[in-house]
């Protein structure tokens, strides 16, 4: 069985009769087991996997086939889920999906990444003597807005300025 049907028998199987709220609070708490970067569940979820939280031991009462010595006929395996259970399996995993994207955007400096991609910069880092990789950010950032303010005015691309101050920075 795979993981998005496993996800819609437990909403089903542990939300019994409890009606919508019942299973979305189901699939709320998996999917914040799945997301959670700390602790036991973090180790359990290895990054966010879903069947990993689901299968864990003793969590789920529906996982089990027999509780106490005896059968458990309420169990994901007799489950039969219905389209609604399946809708928010995946609604739930996609807005996990979700937060987990904004959690590693977050991450990202994307002052270190502007000035790895920006072609005006490698240019400017290239001046023979070495001054502009040792500006500051705000001082490179003046640097950048006044060739983009020279290419505006004149119609003239931003690089081939850049290349430009570059050539005229080695001839003197």
């Amino acid at each position: 069985m795979d993981t998005r049907e496993l996800f819609a028998r437990l909403i089903q199987c542990e939300a019994g009769g409890e009606g919508y709220d019942g299973m979305q609070g189901v699939a709320t708490v998996i999917m914040n087991r799945a997301n959670i970067t700390y602790g036991e569940f973090a180790r359990i979820n290895e990054g966010g996997n879903v069947r990993n939280v689901i299968e864990q031991a003793n969590q789920f009462t529906c996982m089990k086939t027999s509780v106490g010595g005896q059968y458990n006929p309420q169990n994901v395996y007799n489950m039969i889920p219905t389209q609604e259970h399946y809708d928010i399996a995946a609604a739930k995993v996609s807005m996990g999906n979700s937060i987990i994207s904004i959690k590693e955007i977050l991450r990202v400096n994307f002052l270190d990444l502007f000035e790895n991609i920006n072609g005006v910069e490698e240019i400017l880092k290239k001046d023979p003597a070495n001054v502009y990789s040792k500006m500051d950010y705000k001082t490179k950032e003046d640097y950048r807005n006044k060739i983009k303010q020279i290419s505006e005015k004149t119609k003239i691309s931003e690089i081939y300025i850049a290349n430009k101050i570059l050539e005229m920075a080695r001839i003197y």
